[in-house]
């Protein structure tokens, strides 16, 4: 539900085209068929993590941009952290999100 919550938002507020995945396995198949700007992952998620999902993004687009948002980042090393471009920790304002997005984005305001 958060998920979708958050899609809409960004396509509302941010002008943004959002594709969703509700697993780790979803979503590195769907990096087969778009090539996104942007991956925005929870650490923690069914069937895999973040970090996970960073390395095969990376993997497939070294360009693409990446935020990791968790209620606890204890599971992930300061090192795996400091590998995305932002980290947001839950819960969090939208417009703070959306102003990492374009900050990480390198988009103006």
């Amino acid at each position: 539900m958060i998920r979708e919550l958050v899609a809409k938002f960004f396509q509302r507020t941010g002008g943004f085209e959002v594709f969703t995945a509700d697993n780790p396995t979803a979503g590195i198949a769907a990096l087969e068929i778009i090539a996104p700007d942007l991956l925005v992952t929870d650490l923690l998620m069914p069937g895999g993590n973040g970090i996970e999902m960073r390395e095969a993004a990376i993997a497939k687009y070294p360009e693409i941009k990446t935020i990791l948002m968790s209620g606890t980042l204890g599971e992930a090393t300061a090192e795996e952290r400091g590998r995305f471009d932002g980290v947001l920790l839950k819960p969090f304002y939208q417009e703070a999100f959306i102003k990492m997005v374009r900050d990480v984005l390198g988009l103006t305001t």
